[in-house]
């Protein structure tokens, strides 16, 4: 949204950036304050327009097969968690323009926004997770989960810190699983959540006890949903980093100085490009997390 701002706005000589997780609360403040603006710029989201109808009328090179055709699409998300900020009224046209262009488009496939729910800083992101999801065009429900980045968890503090990242993380998905159930009766995803690895190492062979105990707590909370008949139906972990590897092993995962960022020619990871490479990533070599993952979908698989 940030770079749709700056387009639309080429004159700006002075714009934000989010430069890495050592970014200071003043100049993230700044950055996104800059990406909100993006819903009160006619120019900048009529770009994004013409961009989200090229994509959704798009035809699959390979296939030959229309988007909005194609069986292998569940969905469309509008963006990954966007935030109103002190844009409001020009997010929620945004929310109801949006899904009424992707409906135009493509009325076979699922729309939904992209939300990471109430957040801990409800009254600094200004979302209405009710309100939002019942949005004409908006099908089902997301909420992402992030104990460590939300404070509620410390991968070098005791043992006593994955309790309670378990008790908070399990408290905020069921109000949420309670938003969709009872007030918009729509189907809820457990779209994101993450978790570090045992003592901060961002190395691949390093421990992933507490990541294993905090991943089944959640994947058994989805399983029980589903196999009740409750609206969540689904769980995504983040992310997958597969044959990857971080170009620098660290034991610290950026702790101790500067954040180990993505650079050109590195792997590709999960973990965002500013960010501490293997922060959150499950390797193939994480034997342990790989046979819990293949449980829970044959768990879920005998569900459905």
């Amino acid at each position: 949204m940030a770079q749709y701002v700056s387009w639309a706005n080429p004159h700006e000589r002075h714009q934000p950036e989010l430069l890495s997780p050592r970014t200071k609360d003043k100049d993230w403040d700044a950055y996104a304050g800059y990406a909100a603006r993006f819903y009160d710029d006619p120019k900048a989201y009529g770009l994004w327009y013409l961009a989200v109808a090229r994509l959704v009328g798009r035809r699959n090179s390979i296939s030959g097969t229309l988007y909005r055709d194609d069986p292998a699409i569940m969905g469309w998300q509008l963006a990954n968690e966007p935030r109103p900020m002190t844009h409001r009224q020009g997010y929620e046209r945004w929310v109801r323009q949006s899904a009424a262009l992707i409906k135009s488009i493509d009325p076979a496939h699922l729309v939904t926004i992209g939300s990471e729910g109430e957040t801990p800083y409800k009254d600094y992101v200004h979302a209405d997770f009710v309100k939002d999801h019942k949005t004409p065009g908006i099908d089902f429900a997301t909420v992402h989960i992030w104990p460590a980045n939300w404070g509620w968890y410390s991968p070098d503090g005791v043992s006593g810190d994955l309790r309670n990242a378990q008790v908070r993380s399990i408290d905020y998905l069921n109000r949420h699983v309670k938003f969709a159930r009872d007030d918009l009766r729509v189907p809820l995803l457990l779209e994101e959540f993450g978790f570090p690895r045992d003592g901060g190492s961002c190395e691949a062979g390093s421990g992933t006890s507490r990541r294993n105990s905090y991943y089944a707590t959640l994947l058994d909370a989805t399983v029980a949903s589903a196999a009740g008949g409750g609206p969540l139906a689904g769980a995504l972990f983040w992310g997958w980093g597969g044959e990857g590897r971080p170009r620098e092993r660290r034991k610290d995962c950026g702790a101790g100085g500067e954040p180990a960022v993505w650079k050109p020619g590195d792997d590709l990871l999960s973990d965002p490009p500013h960010e501490s490479q293997g922060w959150y990533s499950v390797f193939d070599s994480d034997s342990d997390t790989l046979k819990l993952l293949r449980r829970t979908a044959a768990r879920t698989a005998a569900v459905a």
